[in-house]
């Protein structure tokens, strides 16, 4: 197994054998806490490269470019477990927003396309560009907000179909049927409505 896959495996084999387990609140609270300062942490620190200031330590670098990306899963392990394992908690509450169910469901096509407007806006760009508070907020919601609607083009148009197409290829079976009541007319209306397929598997 290639190692992003395998942390993947073994994460979901010690999900399936303490899926028993409840944490303390005070275990609950620890881990989240502990999670988010390293996730924080490593998120941020990575400003320091930036700063021209600052004298580059070739083995600091080497150091921090491989083991970053393990070090920021470290701290979201720790979230998802305070919140799968742990008591119940207003954080807890927060991320089990319903709203977060058709936003998971775009997640992989916002990945693939995220970037695309920045690369448009960085080609289009004449002039060398100023960074500050402003235009990092300004960039960040436009960025969000541009991704969300490609990849939810790409969602609609490009994932929905071909995973329609291959679990009907590969279980041989149709999940068309006859439509015989106003009831029935109602629920195929919802399957075929684009909402219909963000909220539901």
């Amino acid at each position: 197994l290639q190692p992003p896959g395998g942390r993947r495996v073994l994460a979901g084999y010690a999900v399936f054998r303490g899926r028993t387990t409840q944490l303390s609140r005070m275990r609950s609270w620890l881990l989240l806490v502990s999670g988010f300062m390293i996730c924080f942490l490593t998120y941020w620190s990575g400003a320091l490269y930036t700063d021209p200031v600052r004298p580059y330590n070739p083995l600091e670098a080497g150091v921090y470019a491989a083991t970053n990306h393990t070090v920021f899963a470290l701290g979201l392990a720790f979230i998802l477990t305070s919140f799968i394992f742990g008591t119940k908690t207003f954080i807890s509450d927060l991320f089990s927003w319903s709203g977060f169910v058709p936003l998971s469901k775009l997640s992989y096509s916002m990945y693939m396309v995220h970037n695309i407007p920045q690369i448009a806006a960085a080609a289009a760009a004449r002039t060398p560009s100023k960074f500050d508070v402003y235009g990092l907020v300004s960039w960040t919601l436009s960025d969000l907000t541009l991704g969300l609607l490609l990849s939810l083009v790409l969602f609609l148009y490009i994932e929905t179909p071909c995973r329609y197409l291959f679990k009907h290829l590969t279980t041989g079976k149709s999940d068309h049927r006859s439509v015989k009541t106003s009831e029935d007319v109602k629920d195929v209306k919802e399957e075929s409505d684009w909402s219909y397929r963000l909220t539901n598997p």
